[in-house]
């Protein structure tokens, strides 16, 4: 599920900046980082060879982007929709 326009409305007021390479690196260093967990699980579920659209593959690839961030000193928040667990 998504919001029509957020990107639009994000961008307007100043609340997105495109970095690439070592610039981005520096950019996410101490800033709070939102990662969607169903974008990533897709990522992973539907590219690459098939031997590694698995359960296990996908929750070790999510975990490298978190140590990733956080290893850049990133507060990441992790976004996930659905019913929380009891």
């Amino acid at each position: 599920m998504g919001i029509a326009g957020l990107w639009d409305v994000l961008k307007d007021h100043g609340c997105i900046q495109h970095v690439t390479g070592a610039a981005a690196i520096e950019w996410f260093m101490g800033r709070r980082v939102a990662m969607d967990l169903s974008i990533v699980l897709a990522q992973v579920m539907f590219a690459g060879s098939p031997e590694l659209r698995n359960e296990a593959n996908a929750r070790r690839v999510f975990f490298e982007r978190l140590v990733h961030f956080c290893r850049r000193g990133c507060h990441t928040i992790v976004c996930a929709d659905g019913i929380p667990p009891n």
